[in-house]
């Protein structure tokens, strides 16, 4: 009898595991190839190790990586396909799950730049929304051949003022339209070009720290229905907790879940384990000393600790409605031949060395 309760529990156990969803936790490590090839090394415990490993066995199980349309090739403007599909198939090859960033322009894309690739410049929109479609279709077609099959593609990068501007920067009704027109052609390639492997759509904002805009955004994408997956979200304390330490992004999570019903994903944050101004409370930006949170200064525990608590709250989101969580630039080492510069919110020290930031991950 006592070996029949035994069963049972444990049964009713490996349902309740297999019943909880999986957290994803990863990075983008959009520059590591182009780092190790200009001499970067990584290393744990005092020796080289490939970064991926690294990750993998401190508790990642995915990575993002970006893509440019056509980058010039100087750091850190590489994301080309060819790049992207190599570092892609490497991710898979590591047992990860991956992440593709599609910019839609030949260099960064967020709130502040939108640009429209060249080869695009002087389309009509209707030929600029055949583009987008085409153009997506034989991305995720090339990066499949690669091995280097998605497993969620953002539509855009940090696109609340919308993407390929002039054409689909929001503002006025119309506008909203376009830009529904231009998402919704980017959404459609994806399923063109993935047959019928699963890959889940993503659009992302930056505005992790707003209930507001993150409302009125996606209500405007239910208006159009725009059929994404998952809503992304950035979240840089110095930009979006206000001074209120992660209440905003609770507070955001909590409003996006009783407001929607998409799956949600925190694919960018950081924090820096080093100041790069004379204030440790404090990260400079363009001549500007912007609050961090408040408690945590930057500093390796710092670092840690900021990284564990955000983790948390993304996971105790309600309903269990956010499912991962992404470091954005942890691979920003010195390199012999090139310095990328915000070294300060890496997760590697200036000669490689693996930070305590990086046990987050196991959380």
């Amino acid at each position: 009898m006592m070996y029949k309760l035994l069963a049972t529990s444990l049964v009713f156990t490996s349902l309740a595991a297999a019943a909880q969803p999986e957290f994803y936790k990863g990075a983008d490590i959009s520059l590591l190839q182009t780092i190790e090839d200009c001499g970067g090394v990584y290393k744990a415990d005092g020796r080289a190790r490939d970064p991926l490993l690294i990750f993998k066995n401190n508790g990642c199980n995915a990575m993002r990586i970006r893509l440019f349309h056509t980058p010039t090739g100087e750091s850190p403007r590489v994301n080309s396909l060819d790049y992207t599909r190599k570092l892609g198939r490497r991710i898979k090859d590591a047992g990860l799950q991956l992440m593709l960033d599609i910019h839609y322009s030949d260099t960064w894309a967020d709130p502040g730049n939108q640009q429209k690739p060249a080869a695009w410049e002087d389309l009509s929109f209707e030929e600029l929304v055949k583009a987008v479609r085409d153009y997506t279709e034989e991305v995720i077609v090339k990066m499949c051949e690669a091995g280097a099959d998605p497993d969620w593609v953002q539509v855009g990068n940090e696109i609340a003022p919308g993407m390929l501007w002039p054409d689909g920067r929001v503002g006025t009704p119309e506008q909203w339209k376009k830009l529904a027109t231009l998402l919704k052609a980017g959404i459609d390639g994806v399923h063109a070009g993935r047959g019928d492997r699963s890959m889940r759509t993503i659009i992302h904002l930056h505005s992790g720290g707003s209930p507001q805009q993150t409302a009125r955004y996606f209500d405007s994408m239910k208006k159009h229905n725009v059929n994404y997956d998952i809503i992304g979200l950035s979240y840089y304390p110095w930009w979006h907790s206000r001074g209120l330490g992660f209440e905003p992004l609770q507070e955001n999570l909590k409003a996006i879940t009783e407001r929607f019903t998409n799956d949600i994903m925190v694919v960018e944050t950081a924090y820096p384990w080093y100041p790069n101004c004379d204030d440790p409370t404090r990260l400079l930006h363009k001549k500007e000393r912007r609050p961090l949170i408040p408690g945590l200064p930057a500093s390796k525990e710092g670092q840690k600790e900021y990284l564990e608590q955000i983790i948390k709250v993304s996971r105790e989101a309600p309903k269990g409605r956010c499912i991962g969580l992404f470091y954005w630039a942890p691979e920003y080492i010195p390199a012999p031949r090139l310095h990328p510069g915000r070294g300060h919110l890496s997760l590697f020290d200036q000669e490689g060395n693996v930070l305590p930031g990086m046990n987050a991950f196991r959380k």
